[in-house]
């Protein structure tokens, strides 16, 4: 190999984001989901996925997401977790907790899962329902951060910034999920393709809020100890 292509030569990726499918049964404004979305029949099955995995890890990667649109609308999710804990990938589960009870999630536990990630969209539950399209959503995600806590998982809450939302309530979430969880902050721009540019003027931050987001994560940090505050432009693949 010449001494070019050895300066080109890139690192060994870390993470894997995996796409489990594009079904979700929430309705959220600024979702990245294209317009025309995969259908069940053009997703990938388990065993490709599994094979994914394995090569992901030849390669060097250590950690898998598991995303959607909702992975847990996926009836193979246990078989897909068992296979990235088998190539020996750290996995985590990025979901909005519907479709998930404490059963099935201690099922993903015994199949390997290391991580949640929970997306919330408001702490106000009546708001986060008409955020999320979904009646009765927000409570079932505070039963689902208690069945995180009751096996152990660690557990990370996705949240995104906009004017519909008062995040200066962020931490009292947090402050329910418990001290040793940590809160991963961000902001939501206007996309300029897809489900969420018809409704992201509305609902974008505008920069007097961005900068007010750093003063209340700073601050959260102060009073609850362990929350982490990552003000990096979101990827709202979460569901």
């Amino acid at each position: 190999m010449s001494a070019t292509e050895d300066k080109v030569r890139l690192p060994a990726p870390l993470g894997l984001l995996a796409e489990l499918t594009h079904r979700c049964p929430l309705a959220c404004p600024y979702c990245s989901n294209p317009l025309t979305l995969d259908q069940r029949s053009e997703e990938l099955d388990g065993a490709t996925w599994a094979r994914v995995f394995r090569e992901a890890a030849d390669l060097g990667v250590l950690q898998v997401h598991l995303s959607g649109g909702e992975p847990a609308s996926r009836r193979d999710l246990q078989d897909i977790v068992a296979a990235a804990h088998d190539a020996g990938l750290y996995t985590n589960l990025i979901t909005s907790a519907i479709g998930l009870d404490a059963g099935r999630l201690g099922r993903l536990k015994d199949a390997g899962l290391d991580h949640v990630q929970l997306s919330l969209q408001d702490v106000d539950a009546e708001n986060a329902d008409r955020i999320a399209g979904y009646p009765g959503a927000h409570h079932r995600k505070l039963a689902f951060t208690q069945a995180v806590r009751e096996l152990g998982l660690a557990l990370t809450i996705n949240a995104v910034f906009h004017r519909a939302k008062p995040f200066a309530l962020m931490g009292t979430y947090a402050a329910h999920c418990g001290r040793e969880r940590s809160l991963k902050s961000s902001t939501t721009g206007i996309p300029s393709s897809g489900a969420a540019s018809r409704t992201a003027r509305a609902q974008g931050p505008s920069s007097s809020s961005s900068s007010g987001r750093d003063a209340i994560a700073s601050s959260a940090r102060r009073r609850y100890g362990s929350i982490e505050s990552n003000p990096q432009s979101a990827n709202p693949h979460s569901s």
